[in-house]
């Protein structure tokens, strides 16, 4: 038996993604400014002190693929979800210990006493965009995707981002994951900005 409609699925997919929706339409939109720039020659438009000899402009070939490549990835990210909402989801539960909203632009942040469906017991963390309606103490109704360790509230009405337990093991990659991104995005952006300033 399903435990989500399709209906459902799309919306959990929608609200899950939110943070990744809003990620990659300003990475789109950081992108189409710099493209609007460069194509302001072949409208007889010139802005000083641009200067917009070739050079210059595959000087920041490099920062554009470091716009759009982002952007592409967390577009791709709702489909993904949605996909993964047609797996074998496992229902759980998981008792909230604390709502946390000290950094507003932050959102609010659930803290959860999650036993999972191996019937491991572990401390997760939902980052919430809109007020949740728990409060501490109160059980929320869990499911988890096949891999055990992401998961979501089953009544989820709100955006917000999927949880997750981590080993150990799986949080030191997470650091090196983010840590490389972050290199190779700077990378990008440093290299434009260089062959910018030498050619100019």
């Amino acid at each position: 038996m399903e435990l989500l409609s399709e209906a459902e699925k799309d919306k959990l997919a929608r609200h899950l993604t939110y943070s990744a929706t809003v990620g990659g339409n300003t990475f789109l939109g950081l992108g189409l400014l710099m493209v609007i720039a460069l194509s302001l020659p072949l409208l007889g438009v010139t802005v000083e002190p641009i200067r917009y000899e070739p050079e210059v402009i595959g000087g920041l070939l490099p920062l554009l693929l470091a716009f759009f490549l982002p952007a592409i990835w967390l577009f791709r990210r709702r489909p993904a979800v949605r996909a993964q909402l047609d797996g074998s989801l496992q229902p759980a539960s998981g008792n909230v210990t604390k709502v946390d909203h000290t950094m507003p632009s932050r959102g609010w942040f659930v803290t959860l006493e999650i036993r999972t469906p191996s019937l491991t017991v572990g401390e997760a963390t939902l980052q919430s965009f809109a007020q949740p309606p728990w409060q501490v103490g109160e059980e929320i109704d869990l499911l988890f995707l096949p891999d055990n360790g992401r998961f979501f509230p089953r009544h989820l009405a709100h955006n917000s981002d999927m949880g997750r337990i981590f080993t150990p093991r799986q949080q030191t990659r997470q650091r090196s994951l983010k840590l490389a991104v972050a290199l190779i995005l700077g990378v990008f952006i440093l290299f434009g900005i260089a062959v910018s300033i030498i050619n100019g």
